[in-house]
């Protein structure tokens, strides 16, 4: 049943669920709470958000994806990018120009499947995300989920 539902839900929104052949299972382990961006013309404000594989397995991830959010009559230059620790490879980046309010969902997917990344037991996952307003205040919030197999 919790298949069907992805699946549909990936469906009505346009996104490419990678194939369950594998038995790929979905976990949510970065989003943010709605934050404030840098103030128009000030320097920018970086954030971080880190999670720790404490499972007591590798993850072999198949997919990334980055969804980002801005309040409604925001425009701003808005970046966000998974990145593995230690070795701080780049797992996926997402960067969005809104200046307009959207027509589409401002999702971002790297699928490896059928190949992987591994997430080592002990290795993290960490957020960086910072957006600049061009007008006014503007808040972004940004979720992270990951499509994985468990390391045999």
């Amino acid at each position: 049943m919790q298949r069907l539902i992805i699946l549909v839900a990936a469906c009505m929104f346009g996104i490419a669920a990678p194939t369950f052949a594998d038995e790929f299972q979905s976990l949510a382990p970065l989003g943010t709470q709605p934050f404030n961006c840098s103030a128009p013309g000030a320097p920018l404000e970086p954030h971080y958000q880190w999670w720790q594989n404490t499972t007591g397995r590798d993850l072999r991830i198949g997919q990334v994806r980055i969804w980002m959010g801005m309040s409604y009559g925001g425009r701003a230059d808005y970046h966000a990018q998974v990145l593995r620790y230690p070795d701080w490879m780049s797992l996926a980046t997402a960067g969005w120009d809104r200046y307009s309010e959207p027509v589409s969902v401002p999702e971002y997917a790297i699928t490896y499947s059928p190949h992987w990344v591994n997430l080592a037991q002990g290795d993290w996952l960490v957020l960086y995300y910072f957006c600049a307003p061009v007008t006014g205040p503007t808040m972004g919030h940004v979720s992270v989920t990951i499509w994985y197999t468990l390391e045999p």
